[in-house]
């Protein structure tokens, strides 16, 4: 074969559809839209200037809670003990009152230009340090160690232990205390944070006894939270004993929870999951979008359930299904069988490799509209997910091009070194549409993670095939 027929072969390889990318490939998008509707509608904001065309950089009425809460802090440092110790409790509520009013998401709030935004978090941290309230002070722990809130000078887990200890000691000693139930409480989510399943399983126990209905959902919502600790740790296993055999009734948020958990325990052991997907997101979509805000509760730091978790559970029920799909989309690729003449090879990319590449088009794109899913939950899509699927989705179209460039060669090209390098050539120009396709997929996720401040296996597998494929 000369090298000039390699013309002909991209003639070919061009009608397989290898050169056009047939699907919209609008991988899952990081929608500003989609979190100004979280940062916005869900802190229930009521200000005016939220209605106007041009939005202040600083919301009047988040601009007026930081203010109180920096006054009541200023006060506690003239002050002598314990008159110092009672009000900086009080500042501490007041900083937990900014926290709720404002939105000041790390890099996309849209109250962080706000004189003292930085501060709200630490703040809140510092004030409860100094305070009796253990409670509170797991509280403003686990919020400034959460990634949506992280500070610079994010609390150790030393810290978190020994603030749990302090709660459960506590507790342990005064059971009958008007705090004592949010000191078990607490401790129970403090220990959640850090993992800790025996000492966690230890204080929900004790948060359930004598709980009301309400609280007896929580104690739901925690299992579910410490379930999803260990499945993002690998101990699928644990995760399923936790949640145990029967699933919550609701509210709703936590019973799609439980399902979605359940099922990712029972992927993660390479057991049949999809049923259990398919259930928590029945449970989702058979609340009205009018009780969304009210299913998905307020914002709470990590791993107190909260509407990002809740939703995020939504997320990973489309996720896994996304990924039953997404097995189905690696075919083996066709062998060669002829006598190496340019005809012969240019038949055999038309017919074997071309029926190879439109079926395996065809499952790309069906699971690639599994995983754009996540982008359509509403009432906001979880971040988390979204660079999960982009990920996913950028995997599977690099994937297609490695094995069709990297594909066995037929033997009278791969006898001649120069022939075989051309060809490949050949294959990777014509395969560059989808190459730039899986390229715009892997950018969406690494600037998705950037934006929200994820950091996991998904983003660093973006950012690397970023770093190991530079655009030419």
């Amino acid at each position: 074969m000369k090298p000039s027929s390699f013309r002909t072969i991209a003639v070919v390889l061009t009608a397989l559809g290898c050169g056009s990318a047939q699907s919209t490939v609008s991988s899952p998008p990081a929608s500003s839209s989609a979190h100004e509707a979280s940062s916005n509608d869900w802190q229930g904001r009521s200000d005016s200037a939220a209605e106007e065309s041009t939005p202040s950089p600083c919301y009047a009425q988040c601009r007026e809670l930081i203010d109180k809460a920096n006054a009541v802090f200023q006060q506690a440092q003239g002050e002598d003990e314990p008159a110092r110790r009672r009000t900086m409790d009080r500042a501490g509520e007041a900083y937990i009152a900014a926290w709720r009013g404002c939105s000041l998401e790390t890099h996309v709030g849209m109250d962080l230009q706000c004189e003292g935004a930085s501060l709200v978090a630490p703040r809140m941290l510092d004030s409860f340090r100094a305070s009796d309230r253990y409670d509170r002070a797991i509280f403003a722990i686990l919020v400034t160690r959460d990634r949506r809130w992280r500070t610079d000078t994010a609390p150790t887990n030393q810290e978190l232990k020994t603030a749990v200890s302090a709660a459960e000691n506590a507790f342990a000693s005064q059971p009958q205390a008007a705090q004592a139930r949010e000191w078990v409480r607490m401790a129970a989510y403090g220990r959640i944070a850090l993992g800790d399943v025996s000492f966690a399983q230890k204080d929900m126990e004790s948060f359930v006894k004598g709980a009301s209905k309400s609280e007896q959902q929580e104690h739901a919502a925690m299992r579910v939270a410490m379930a999803s600790r260990l499945n993002d740790q690998g101990e699928h296993a644990s995760a399923q004993r936790l949640l145990g055999t029967t699933s919550p009734e609701e509210p709703a948020r936590v019973a799609a929870g439980w399902h979605a958990e359940m099922g990712r325990a029972l992927a993660g052991q390479n057991r049949s999951a999809q049923a259990t997907f398919d259930r928590a997101l029945a449970v989702w979509q058979a609340v009205p979008s009018s009780q969304w805000r009210q299913q998905l509760g307020p914002a709470e730091p990590w791993p107190m359930w909260d509407r990002e978790r809740g939703i995020e559970t939504i997320g990973a029920a489309h996720f896994y299904s996304a990924e039953r799909l997404r097995t189905q989309t690696v075919l083996p690729f066709p062998a060669y069988r002829g006598s190496g003449a340019m005809k012969d090879v240019a038949e055999y990319l038309e017919t074997k490799v071309g029926s190879y590449v439109r079926e395996r088009q065809a499952r790309l794109l069906k699971a690639e509209e599994a995983y754009q899913k996540i982008s359509e939950i509403q009432p906001v899509a979880p971040s988390r997910w979204l660079v999960a699927s982009a990920c996913r989705i950028g995997q599977m179209w690099a994937a297609l091009v490695q094995d069709v460039t990297q594909s066995p060669l037929p033997p009278s090209i791969a006898k001649d070194p120069d022939i075989a390098a051309g060809y490949r050539k050949t294959l990777q120009e014509s395969l560059r549409p989808v190459d730039e396709k899986a390229r715009r997929a892997f950018i969406i996720c690494r600037d998705t993670a950037q934006r929200f401040g994820i950091d996991d296996d998904f983003s660093r597998a973006c950012h690397s095939w970023l770093a190991d494929n530079p655009e030419p």
